[in-house]
């Protein structure tokens, strides 16, 4: 069982853009592990993201904008392959799932050929805890 409560009382809040250069900086200087854990079932998407392509079932706009995503994204994973940085998420869904963690599933199993393991769960399992996204760069 995850404990939830270590991880929210050790926690910084930052606003959208302190957490970008934060983000920027750890993910530099991260020499061990990459943790994220998601909890939401719906994150604010820009209007290009390939999410509103799957939602007006345009299946191959959706498909050519999610790779072009990936390859984008590939050299991150490369520079944290190549330094033996372990990369691992989970996310906790509610079922029956949204068509946000449709396309959540197709990202992840790009992500999951690029390196990153990626588990689900059941979000029911924890209803009784206080949840809230978070990342951890080495323990940090």
């Amino acid at each position: 069982m995850l404990d939830m409560q270590k991880f929210i009382d050790k926690a910084i809040y930052l606003s959208l853009s302190e957490f970008n250069r934060k983000f920027d900086e750890l993910w530099e200087n991260m020499t061990e592990s990459f943790k994220k854990f998601e909890c939401l079932q719906i994150y604010d998407e820009p209007g290009e993201c390939p999410i509103y392509d799957l939602i007006n079932k345009d299946h191959n706009l959706f498909s050519k904008k999610l790779k072009q995503n990936k390859i984008l994204d590939k050299p991150f994973y490369i520079s944290a392959l190549s330094k033996g940085i372990s990369m691992k998420k989970l996310h906790l869904i509610e079922f029956p799932i949204s068509d946000y963690i449709k396309y959540e599933y197709y990202s992840y199993y790009l992500s999951n050929y690029l390196g990153e393991f990626i588990k689900y769960n059941d979000i029911k399992k924890y209803n009784n805890i206080q949840l809230k996204d978070f990342v951890i760069f080495d323990n940090k």
